[in-house]
């Protein structure tokens, strides 16, 4: 979003077009006989990029690169770790917080390639999470985390967890029985 010509909504578009493409897969995969659900993970980070036809005579492609670009790579991939569909880095959440509102901050991070950590937001879909009224709960026991309190942390991921079916707090259980261990507690 943003090329050829300048948008100066640009992160609005690309996480609107997000939830669009998620909405759209979950009709599809309703309608499907196939018994496992299709599933897709997005990652979105905005920053300048180099786009247009990059190669030789021979061989051109219209493509984008930069780090942006990797940085945007890389959160997609996390995805799978977290057990979210849609995550956003810190430098999309700053444009669109204000737009969409439904996100929570999950994570700050260092990714491969990069030497500063990213703080990382999920964009939570409305057929995954039908209320939120529990994400104060959730802000709560991520504080307790990132303050390195991991047993009182634990114990309110674990009930997010069960109660809400919460796959960010079942990540955060097994990471702070994992710290737990490491430390001999």
């Amino acid at each position: 979003f943003g090329a050829p010509l300048p948008m100066s909504d640009h992160a609005e578009r690309a996480v609107e077009a997000a939830l669009r493409m998620q909405t759209a897969l979950a009709e599809l995969s309703g309608r499907s006989s196939n018994p496992h659900p299709l599933s897709m993970r997005i990652g979105i980070n905005s920053g300048a990029v180099v786009v247009g036809d990059i190669g030789t005579p021979q061989r051109k492609d219209y493509t984008v690169i930069g780090d942006a670009v990797n940085l945007g790579a890389r959160i997609e991939a996390l995805n799978k770790q977290y057990g979210t569909h849609i995550l956003i880095s810190e430098f999309t959440y700053n444009q669109v917080k204000d737009e969409f509102p439904q996100a929570r901050e999950i994570d700050v991070t260092t990714v491969r390639g990069r030497n500063e950590p990213v703080r990382l937001y999920e964009l939570m879909l409305a057929e995954d999470y039908p209320h939120l009224d529990w994400l104060p709960e959730f802000a709560r026991a991520y504080a307790l985390f990132r303050a390195d309190l991991r047993t009182q942390a634990r114990t309110l991921f674990k009930k997010l967890a069960e109660t809400y079916n919460d796959p960010v707090s079942r990540y955060y259980v097994e990471r702070c029985q994992t710290a737990r261990r490491r430390r001999g507690d």
